[in-house]
């Protein structure tokens, strides 16, 4: 009895034994080297779902976009070159907050601030430490054109307050002879400013303009919170006078808060680049795959043949 069950548990071993081998054998032989899009070695097993495998039949197209013929279908287009609004304004800073005191008129009770209050509106709600500037600004205060015979002078006074060395930074402008807008003042980070540029007819031409023109780049602002200021800038006491005579004087006493502009300044952001995609039929031969190659969406630069449909 005893050498019967020796004889069968040696059975069973070898058993056991023969059917890990013959698994082991099985696993080596199914497995290879393949190269994945990045050409890096992938090891696959044949015996299991591959890792190029099409979707399992469970999975639901939840939605579909053919937009066909020339339909958006609800999508539309941005362009994000373009300002979210005009944020040079006067304002009397009432409620403005801010963590440094800079948020007060600098003579007088308003002064003209390019800056923006915290806000609950879509663009303001993301911003992490408003009152502030934000990013990828481009705003401008521009004068009138002047006249000029022999020479013409620009007063001011501006508390600036931006991130500066070259990333955001006020830049006080005037148009040349040739129409080119030359920077005459460059201030960034903070500076409390009282300055005056004058200029010959041999620099202006006969007509001239002068402009406060600030630029903020894509980061480090009041916007993602990595820098925290109190706006980009606030201006005041401003006169602009040519060959001796005071053309204008401007202390924005007289303005209501908001205003973007005044009866010799204009403010306003820089014009958009403009939407560069569109939909447009006829770009593709009939793929015999597929019944929606009628409309595509087409992004283009510098095209004279737009999409058939910007939007």
């Amino acid at each position: 009895m005893k050498k019967t069950l020796v004889i069968v548990l040696g059975i069973c071993l070898v058993a056991m034994f023969a059917g890990t081998v013959s698994a082991r054998d099985i696993d080596r032989n199914s497995n290879r080297i393949m190269k994945d899009l990045n050409g890096t070695g992938l090891l696959t097993d044949d015996s299991v779902p591959g890792f190029y495998t099409a979707a399992a039949v469970d999975t639901y197209q939840i939605v579909r976009y053919s937009f066909e013929v020339t339909n958006a279908m609800g999508w539309t287009t941005i362009d994000h070159t373009a300002q979210h609004d005009i944020f040079y304004h006067v304002d009397d800073f009432v409620g403005a907050g801010g963590d440094y005191g800079l948020l007060v008129p600098i003579s007088g009770s308003q002064s003209m601030w390019c800056g923006a209050r915290a806000g609950s509106d879509l663009y303001m709600c993301g911003w992490i430490s408003a009152p502030g500037y934000g990013q990828n600004w481009n705003q401008h205060f521009e004068s009138d054109a002047i006249t000029v015979a022999d020479s013409t002078k620009l007063l001011y006074h501006v508390v600036t307050h931006c991130e500066g060395a070259g990333y955001d930074e006020l830049y006080v402008d005037y148009l040349d002879s040739s129409d080119e807008w030359i920077t005459a003042r460059t201030f960034g980070g903070y500076h409390d400013s009282v300055d005056a540029i004058e200029l010959t007819v041999a620099e202006t031409g006969t007509s001239t303009k002068f402009r406060f023109h600030f630029t903020a780049d894509g980061g480090w602002d009041d916007q993602d919170g990595l820098l925290n200021t109190d706006g980009a800038l606030i201006l005041d006491d401003i006169t602009v006078s040519a060959d001796g005579v005071v053309l204008d004087t401007e202390d924005f006493e007289s303005a209501n808060v908001g205003d973007h502009s005044t009866a010799f300044w204009t403010g306003f952001g820089e014009t958009a680049y403009g939407i560069s995609s569109g939909m447009r039929t006829g770009l593709m031969e009939p793929d015999p795959c597929h019944d929606d190659y009628g409309t595509q969406w087409e992004f283009f630069e510098g095209s004279i043949h737009p999409a058939d449909q910007a939007l």
